[in-house]
């Protein structure tokens, strides 16, 4: 935009000068369509409003011909609000187009910490270099639910926490959005889940319900499938299971010393 010898060489001047310079009040049109209307002092335009080509209009500060301090820039997609550094968005600034709005931190043109509101859809932290308003490490509420922690490609992913609907809480490591890894999972009802899981699924671990009764090992479907160990008050079954229930071979103990073991069918012994 700025010529080092004669930024203003493609221009005519209109206005007030000082000693041969422009000073005070004018106007500056451009070859190209450009308008410039604000005040100059020593030759430098100061501040004013910019109208470019393609309905583009800068109001506030300038740097030589550069956008440089505190302005507004509108455009047809956008508008930013806030502060610039060499013809950049670069400091504090709002930016807000159809159906969304940012507030915050802007480093070299590109958005870096803040606030993101879209419909239903509120995000604070901070964004991935160059990516645009890609999610890297913030909170994010959405449809009722809130997540704080890594995000990849604006999903969830790497160690975070995410709070659900019915207030049930999940804590460990994501993927694509799904629990995936180690995490503990506790539910509206008090009963826990803490292990690893795969695919938003249980996978081996620890169920733990409210009443105090203990499952340990593996999973299918979020069920007790595999071999496992249910412990209750007075006893505990360790052996294998399918779908909830007590399913192939395994032994029962019970506290006052009665032990049996044998195979298993849909929970109840059948030899």
């Amino acid at each position: 935009m700025q010529n080092s010898s004669n930024p203003y060489q493609d221009s005519v001047y209109s206005g007030e000068s000082l000693n041969g310079l422009k000073h005070g009040f004018g106007f500056l049109r451009f070859n190209n369509g450009s308008v410039f209307t604000g005040i100059f002092a020593n030759d430098q335009i100061v501040t004013g409003t910019f109208v470019y080509e393609k309905d583009f209009v800068y109001e506030g500060q300038f740097q030589g011909l550069s956008r440089h301090g505190c302005g507004k820039f509108t455009c047809p997609q956008f508008t930013y609000v806030g502060d610039f550094v060499n013809d950049e968005m670069h400091g504090t600034g709002q930016l807000t187009c159809v159906g969304m709005e940012f507030q915050g931190q802007f480093v070299n043109g590109e958005v870096s910490q803040g606030t993101l509101t879209k419909e239903n859809t509120v995000y604070t932290g901070s964004f991935h270099s160059g990516q645009g308003f890609q999610y890297k490490n913030g909170t994010l509420k959405e449809n009722d639910q809130i997540y704080t922690g890594e995000f990849e490609n604006n999903e969830f992913s790497g160690s975070g926490t995410l709070i659900y609907e019915d207030s049930s809480v999940y804590t460990g490591q994501f993927k694509n959005n799904m629990k995936h890894g180690s995490g503990k999972l506790t539910f509206n009802n008090k009963n826990t889940f803490e292990g690893t899981f795969n695919n938003d699924e249980f996978n081996q671990g620890i169920y733990t319900f409210e009443n105090g009764n203990t499952y340990k090992g593996a999973f299918k479907n979020n069920e007790f499938n595999g071999k496992g160990v249910l412990k209750w008050k007075g006893g505990y079954y360790s052996g294998e299971f399918a779908d909830d229930q007590f399913d192939g071979e395994g032994t029962i103990c019970l506290e006052n010393g009665f032990v049996v073991k044998g195979q298993f069918k849909n929970g109840e012994l059948v030899e």
